[in-house]
């Protein structure tokens, strides 16, 4: 029996090393295709970067790599990775090698066990067409006001850039009583283009919303579709369509005034006209939106502090803002709102407004809240997916 039991012992011993060296491979797999996740990654964010050489970014995911591979319980042992970066594709791609040492090694088993893995991550490559929708009523004076611009330029800065090109543009909207839809408005309303009743300038039209059928559509304008006029109040600040000229934006913001009520519903009838391929004949040729249904997505970003108090049409200015966003969804817009140290009523508002999407969906009690806000949509929108 002993003598027996000796030799039944060399294949048992080898099939229990066999085993367990098959579950600690298989945990080394996983732990492999997690840390090169993470290296492609972090080769794809740090493209984003102008001021960064392929060799940065070669560097940057390795090291990402390693610290991610010395977490690992499995005693992995790994060659530097390879690391590729296409500049066109916008994609890092990772390919490591790595072994552990046997449970058994010499003549039973393989003295090691080895790892071949590989990770690819491309930056989210569709254009962008975004609404930005900036509250600059009284109650933004001061302290509001400043950190609104400080997050509003870090929005801008952070998603125009060498790497984005044209493929993101972006389109600002303040609002107070009324928006200024400054040149545009006119052929808005059905008027002359230099038509200037009020006599402040045909780069200040006042506008409002757009009673009829059309109130909770981006229909073009035009007869029984013509924006209102019903106010000569708004901010000086006017409309900026879709661009990427980032001086441009920046001058925008830099200019905003608070002052006067909360006529949000006005502005967000107006984010989505500057979005709509629909408005195409409006807006100067370098500005006109993508088409509905292609590789570009839509998005508004709504941020606020009060309740929508400011309306020219018959209904409640709060119903009016919850039915346009619905609409807004409906045509496959994405809605983000921020809602800064507001009022219960307001919170609400906002909130509806992205569909009760928890994700999209912001509450900013302070200046740095705001600013961490604008950063957590941004990073959502520069959203990284794995391709491989």
């Amino acid at each position: 029996m002993a003598s027996l039991l000796a030799v039944m012992m060399v294949p048992i011993a080898a099939t229990m090393g066999l085993a367990i060296d098959s579950a600690r491979k298989a945990n080394a797999v996983r732990h492999v295709q997690m840390a090169l996740d993470a290296a492609s990654l972090a080769g794809v964010m740090a493209m984003e970067d102008a001021s960064k050489s392929d060799s940065d970014v070669r560097t940057i995911s390795s090291n990402v790599f390693a610290a991610n591979i010395l977490t690992s319980q499995n005693d992995l042992q790994c060659d530097q990775p390879s690391v590729s970066v296409d500049r066109l594709q916008v994609a890092v791609r990772a390919t490591a090698n790595c072994r552990f040492a046997a449970m058994i090694g010499g003549g039973i088993t393989a003295e090691n066990v080895y790892v071949q893995d590989m990770a690819e991550a491309r930056a989210r490559t569709e254009k962008i067409d975004l609404s930005l929708i900036l509250d600059s009523s009284g109650s933004m004076r001061g302290e509001k006001m400043r950190y609104l611009k400080l997050a509003a330029n870090q929005t801008v800065t952070s998603l125009l850039n060498t790497s984005t090109d044209e493929r993101i543009r972006i389109a600002l909207v303040s609002f107070s009583t009324a928006v200024n839809a400054g040149i545009y408005g006119n052929e808005a309303q059905g008027l002359p283009v230099l038509d200037d009743e009020d006599g402040d300038g045909v780069e200040k039209v006042c506008v409002t919303e757009r009673a009829g059928d059309e109130a909770l559509t981006d229909e073009e304008p035009g007869p029984f579709k013509w924006v209102g006029n019903a106010t000569s109040a708004c901010p000086r600040t006017s409309i900026v369509p879709l661009t990427d000229n980032l001086t441009d934006l920046k001058e925008s913001i830099k200019a905003m005034r608070a002052g006067g009520a909360t006529a949000g519903t006005i502005a967000l009838a107006w984010s989505w006209y500057l979005i709509s391929p629909k408005w195409n004949d409006i807006w100067p040729a370098s500005s006109r939106p993508h088409p509905y249904g292609g590789d570009a997505l839509k998005v508004v970003i709504l941020m606020s502090d009060g309740n929508f108090n400011a309306s020219y049409i018959t209904g409640s200015a709060t119903r009016l803002g919850r039915d346009l966003c619905e609409a807004m969804r409906g045509s496959e817009i994405i809605v983000y709102a921020i809602a800064f140290d507001a009022p219960a009523k307001a919170q609400k508002l906002l909130k509806n407004c992205t569909g009760d999407n928890a994700e999209r969906y912001f509450e900013a009690e302070t200046g740095e809240d705001l600013l961490n806000a604008y950063s957590a949509i941004v990073a959502q929108l520069s959203t990284l997916t794995l391709s491989e």
